[in-house]
């Protein structure tokens, strides 16, 4: 598995619950583990968002792309439900780390609620599931920055 980290380290602070935080997170990396093969790539990439007219950051995105088997159009918007899994249990591995890993289909339900909590959103983006081309998915999450203080001109305090 290759890991790439990109354009996390100036984004604007989030305020919110660290722990809770890290749970969703963990959770999006956790999926993004299991249904993407050895020798897939999975990348973790930042930006910031602006308003138009002042250009303040009002929101940082994180997105989590995989190289793995995909979701379908119809499964999109079901995974973020309680207990909803994809495909025929049967095909689910039982180790929860293994390929195809199968939980109780709680994760990515946990992770919408905590996303949601601290003002943001989450949604994902596949071409579909494919086990043979490995189109891959992306989740994105958007979070409420923090916006610095004005400091009406003056030089920051030393």
């Amino acid at each position: 598995m290759n890991l790439r980290v990109n354009n996390l380290e100036a984004l604007p602070q989030v305020p919110g619950d660290l722990k809770r935080l890290s749970q969703a997170f963990s959770n999006l990396l956790g999926n993004a583990i299991k249904f993407t093969p050895d020798g897939g790539t999975i990348s973790i990439s930042g930006r910031i968002l602006k308003e138009p007219d002042k250009g303040l950051p009002t929101h940082v995105e994180i997105l989590i792309a995989d190289t793995g088997i995909g979701i379908d159009p119809d499964d999109q918007i079901l995974i973020f439900e309680k207990f909803y899994r994809v495909g025929a249990v049967e095909l689910h591995s039982t180790g929860s780390t293994k390929f195809k890993g199968a939980g109780p289909g709680l994760g990515l339900s946990i992770t919408k609620g905590v996303i949601q909590a601290h003002g943001g959103k989450i949604w994902v983006e596949s071409p579909g599931h494919d086990e043979a081309k490995m189109p891959g998915s992306t989740f994105h999450v958007l979070l409420p920055a923090i916006v610095p203080a004005a400091n009406n001109g003056q030089e920051p305090p030393k």
